[in-house]
């Protein structure tokens, strides 16, 4: 809104860019110099306010809405959002999606180590796949398999570089990916990280989400991750 110049209301920006640090809200005028913009200030006024207010609350509201976008947008990419207690804080995996994804993809090669471990064969086999993250990392895993007993599973399909194997372009398309909120990790405490992403079973991407409006940022994330 323009107002005149002497408004007693009145917010000068007399720059291209103003931050009002405090609320984190930018204002941007492109190509225009001294413009008169009028309840900037207040807008400003009022959500530090709130936020004065809330307190911690409000900081967690906001953390909670960062959550929500990013789990909704997870979502409507092909993800499936999961709830904590589907993960297995001592073999570290989704065991549930990690036999789905070998029961839909190999069953054969699953039908071959039933012969062998009868009954056990799921309980053994993420027994072994949560083994050789341990000892080999998830990136080689991911890529290599895992082998026991003469049966080679695969767990995860890269996606092919041509459309010329229809079988393999299949096989891709049955990854499955998760996401879980508040994934609480750990056998000692009810410590959670905020987001845990998932392909068949196996983490691969964990985020301590900040908000820069609490006064925080990555290397307070990295502190909790390393300290929590």
């Amino acid at each position: 809104q323009i107002s005149y110049f002497n408004d007693p209301d009145l917010f000068h920006v007399n720059i291209a860019k103003v931050k009002a640090h405090s609320m984190g809200i930018t204002a941007s005028v492109k190509n225009l110099q001294g413009i008169w913009v009028e309840s900037f200030k207040r807008l400003c006024m009022y959500y530090s306010n709130v936020r004065k207010s809330m307190g911690n609350e409000y900081d967690h509201c906001l953390q909670k809405n960062f959550e929500e976008h990013i789990e909704e947008n997870l979502v409507n990419s092909g993800y499936t959002s999961s709830d904590p207690s589907i993960y297995d804080k001592t073999l570290c995996l989704i065991p549930t999606q990690l036999i789905g994804f070998i029961q839909e993809t190999q069953p054969k090669t699953l039908e071959k180590l039933e012969l062998q471990f009868g009954t056990e064969t799921e309980t053994k086999l993420i027994k072994k796949v949560s083994t050789e993250i341990e000892n080999r990392g998830v990136i080689d895993v991911l890529r290599k398999g895992v082998k026991t007993r003469g049966c080679e599973f695969k767990l995860v399909y890269f996606q092919p570089k041509s459309g010329l194997n229809p079988e393999h372009k299949d096989l891709y398309k049955k990854n499955r990916f998760t996401v879980i909120r508040q994934l609480k990790y750990s056998l000692k405490n009810e410590n959670s990280i905020d987001m845990g992403i998932f392909i068949n079973g196996i983490p691969i991407v964990m985020m301590e989400l900040k908000n820069t409006l609490t006064g925080q940022n990555h290397i307070n994330g990295e502190k909790q991750w390393k300290y929590d």
